[in-house]
């Protein structure tokens, strides 16, 4: 999974107009910095990411909820001082689905904000683990696929 805080981008991104064909077809205008606008790598555990949307409202009134759950195992003074950057900050996410294809939750307008969490456990055999969950609605359409061919700073071609 990449973040990248919404103030990274000089421009909406994506919006509807991004979207061809079921799919993000336009890159996103990022600023130029120093420091430069790019996507930050999160390495989460295995199956551990869920990402969620669904269309609610009544007609007329309709628009779509993303929900992002994430789990990233261990508790380390850089897990820490990561952890401390996502402080009252929105993020926009591209995530690797298991079958290498790429999603967009969030936007550049509207990002997503985590609420964290982590535990130690109960026993010395429990894992250590941070837990991530964002949330966030009215959005004009669900997390998109992010074209094959698009490189983005920072995001990993499959």
């Amino acid at each position: 999974m990449f973040l990248s805080p919404t103030d990274n981008f000089t421009g909406e991104w994506p919006k509807r107009a991004d979207i061809t064909a079921g799919e993000i077809t336009v890159v996103p205008t990022m600023v130029t910095g120093p420091p430069a606008g790019t996507f930050i790598e999160v390495a989460i555990s295995d199956n551990s990411l869920k990402l969620d949307e669904a269309l609610k409202g009544a007609t007329g009134y309709q628009s779509w909820e993303q929900g992002l759950e994430l789990k990233v195992a261990g508790y380390t003074k850089e897990q820490c001082a990561a952890i401390e950057k996502l402080l009252n900050v929105d993020v926009v996410a591209v995530v690797i689905l298991t079958d290498g294809l790429r999603v967009v939750m969030g936007t550049s307008l509207m990002g997503l904000q985590f609420e964290i969490v982590h535990t130690t456990g109960a026993k010395g055999g429990d894992r250590r683990e941070w837990t991530l969950k964002a949330k966030n609605d009215g959005y004009q359409f669900g997390y998109i696929p992010l074209g094959a061919a698009l490189a983005i700073p920072g995001v990993t071609l499959v």
